[in-house]
């Protein structure tokens, strides 16, 4: 399966420009199920799941299109994320499964909207996103 790496650098698949995250702060990987995993790549500011009105802080995890991450101070929904590199992710899981994003109380400003890197295709016989080669 793909993995998809999250951060600053050029490289990563999933680009997102905030100077708290890290250049490769994670990566992101499709499991069964409509299921994704998160895992931290050692980043400074950390890579959180939000549970209810509490951050916690995770190396390793198993989210839906319903969760909130938090990678150092950006926060985004885990169908928005994915949707930066395919737009028919919510489509394929449900539009209805993607929650929308609570920025935290007292955030005086909106961080900048996160650029893709690269190209991806579906695999047809799979589901899962790819790199194009």
């Amino acid at each position: 399966m793909t993995i998809l790496t999250v951060g600053r650098h050029s490289d990563c698949e999933i680009i997102l420009d905030h100077p708290t995250i890290s250049r490769r702060h994670a990566e992101v990987q499709a499991v069964a199920g409509g299921k994704f995993t998160i895992q931290d790549t050692d980043s400074a500011g950390g890579t959180f799941v939000r549970d209810g009105d509490i951050w916690r802080r995770v190396r390793k995890q198993t989210v839906s299109l319903r969760d909130v991450l938090r990678f150092g101070e950006y926060e985004i929904g885990v169908a928005e994320l994915l949707e930066k590199i395919d737009p028919s992710v919510t489509l394929q899981f449900g539009a209805s499964e993607a929650a929308p994003v609570r920025r935290a109380a007292g955030a005086n400003s909106e961080p900048k909207k996160p650029e893709v890197g690269g190209r991806f295709e579906r695999d047809p016989a799979t589901g899962l996103i790819m790199k194009k080669h």
